[in-house]
């Protein structure tokens, strides 16, 4: 439809808009031609020059006119409401159509999805049950190597309680090819924590000895306190009885306890050196041991008796005094021999480990080669099976008659079906056949069908036809009575508007030559006056009805 057309279609509309009673139902072209491309921007061209052409007459500061503009906005409303429903409703006719299609969409998608899921099964739970495989190992690894982490706080108690866990561990496994990263994880954690333990027993003694000889010192401290709060009780006896005794007596008594004090304070000193100078010996002779691998006579691992003579012991004149020089040498030495030795422990080590990862690796590689053949026969057996089963399928599909399809179309898929050539079925012979037979049979029942739907097809479309042409008969008698009633309704609204109106002015006047008589005019002279204003003729004064 072009522009000419559309504006000669809606100008009935356009007048119904702007001068139908608020009562009257406001009528609009079909939704087939408002909603296509382009459609309703030209409709509503023609609507908004109208609606803007009747609101430029109106005045809006005159009260009548404001209500005529609300009265046309709600109007446009109504416009509004009742074009969008039949829009509603041409898109719920479509709907209808589409949603077969939908349906049968989903059943595409879903029985597509459903095959997917078949075909790719086998091998998604060979990956599953791979990658559970490994995982299980590396967790296993994990929990054995957790084993020599965050240990250096644990009492020897805890540590050889997580030996014990630790030899209890997984300890009949087949651990496959990772066999030699477990027995690495084992015997690394195994050793850490045999060292911690080391560590341990030798931080417990010490803590052992040390809390012993606080006890005793404070032992010693409280014996001293009661033993001199004696002697000055006695001593306040002593003086409360012998008040008289002179004072050259108290002072003999005073020098006898200095010379006595001071020579037990010589004897201490005295003790505490030879008491220090054995302790020197003693260090001396524990770095030197060391260097035997030997700590309280006792056989250690190299790596304490290291961590011994670098970190623990203090080379200093409060441990050795004198001896310090040959203490220091002593070390040096010690650690020279025990270097030497763990060099010799990684060596040997090495060669330990690279003899394991060389058998691992020829027992690996001759597992694989055997999984590699049993693989490539299976595969060779499933590839003749898919095979046949592929071939199976094509038969099915070449049978599909699609949904709506004319008998003519499905009359040349029973032809295409019975040239298919002839192939070897081995053991899917008989299954092949009964196949072969239920599709020749289920496109024989699809043709019959076809040919039921386009005979009913046809009868239903001549039966539209003749409802078509009786609806649009219908219909143009319908719009003709409305438009009558429509015509008749707004002739009888006209008058009723004028009537009043003249009503209306009527009453203004009356009111305004009852306030002027008041005043002292005469009717005549409020008759003039009133017609002057009416007219405009007198400035700033204007009759607002």
């Amino acid at each position: 439809m072009n522009d000419t057309q559309g504006a000669e279609t809606m100008a009935p509309l356009l007048d119904a808009i702007t001068s139908a009673p608020t009562t009257d139902l406001v009528v609009i072209p079909r939704a087939e031609l408002i909603f296509v491309p382009g459609g309703a921007e030209k409709v509503l061209s023609s609507i908004k020059a109208k609606a803007r052409a009747e609101a430029a007459k109106l005045d809006v500061s005159r009260p009548r006119d404001r209500d005529t503009m609300r009265s046309l906005a709600y109007k446009l409303r109504r416009l509004k409401t009742t074009g969008d429903d039949s829009g509603k409703d041409l898109k719920a006719e479509y709907d209808k159509k589409i949603k077969p299609i939908d349906a049968e969409r989903r059943v595409w998608r879903s029985e597509m999805d459903e095959l997917i899921a078949e075909i790719i099964a086998p091998a998604e739970e060979f990956d599953a049950r791979e990658d559970a495989r490994i995982k299980a190992h590396e967790d296993a690894i994990t929990e054995i190597a957790a084993f020599g982490t965050e240990i250096e706080h644990l009492s020897s108690a805890a540590l050889r309680g997580q030996i014990d866990q630790l030899d209890h561990l997984h300890p009949v496994r087949d651990w496959q090819e990772f066999q030699p990263r477990a027995s690495f994880a084992r015997t690394t954690a195994r050793n850490a924590l045999r060292l911690a333990l080391i560590d341990a027993e030798a931080r417990e003694k010490e803590e052992a000895e040390e809390e012993e000889r606080r006890i005793v010192a404070e032992v010693a401290h409280q014996a001293e306190l009661k033993r001199l709060q004696a002697e000055r009780e006695a001593e306040i006896a002593r003086q409360a009885a012998e008040t008289a005794r002179a004072a050259a007596e108290q002072v003999a008594a005073e020098e006898a306890a200095r010379v006595a004090r001071e020579a037990a304070e010589r004897e201490a000193a005295a003790k505490l050196a030879a008491q220090r100078a054995d302790y020197h010996r003693r260090m001396l002779q524990h770095v030197k041991n060391c260097g035997f691998g030997f700590i309280d006579e006792q056989p250690q691992p190299l790596g304490i008796l290291q961590h011994e003579l670098t970190t623990k012991i203090k080379y200093d004149e409060e441990n050795f005094g004198d001896l310090l020089g040959e203490a220091i040498t002593a070390r040096d030495d010690a650690l020279k021999a025990i270097q030497r030795s763990i060099d010799e422990s990684v060596r040997r080590a090495a060669e330990e480990e690279a003899r394991i990862a060389a058998l691992a690796k020829a027992e690996r590689e001759a597992k694989e080669s055997a999984e590699r053949a049993e693989r490539a026969e299976a595969q060779r057996e499933a590839n003749r099976i898919a095979a046949h089963e592929a071939a199976l399928q094509a038969m099915d599909d070449a049978s599909y008659c699609p949904p709506g399809a004319t008998s003519d179309t499905l009359r040349a898929v029973l032809a295409a079906f019975v040239a298919r050539p002839e192939r070897e079925w081995d053991e899917y012979a008989e299954r092949a056949a009964t196949d072969h037979a239920a599709c020749i049979k289920h496109i024989e029942a699809c043709i019959l069908s076809a040919e039921a739907r386009e005979a009913a097809e046809a009868e239903r479309q001549q039966k539209l036809a003749e409802q078509k042409a009786e609806a649009l008969r219908l219909a143009a008698i319908e719009e003709e009575r409305r438009r009558h009633d429509a015509e008749t309704a707004e002739t009888a609204r006209q008058a009723r508007l004028r009537e009043a109106d003249k009503e209306h002015r009527r009453k203004f006047n009356g009111e305004a030559v009852t306030a002027l008589t008041a005043l002292g005019f005469t009717s005549g002279q409020c008759k003039t006056i009133i017609e002057a204003v009416a007219r405009g003729g007198i400035p700033h004064m204007r009759m607002d009805y």
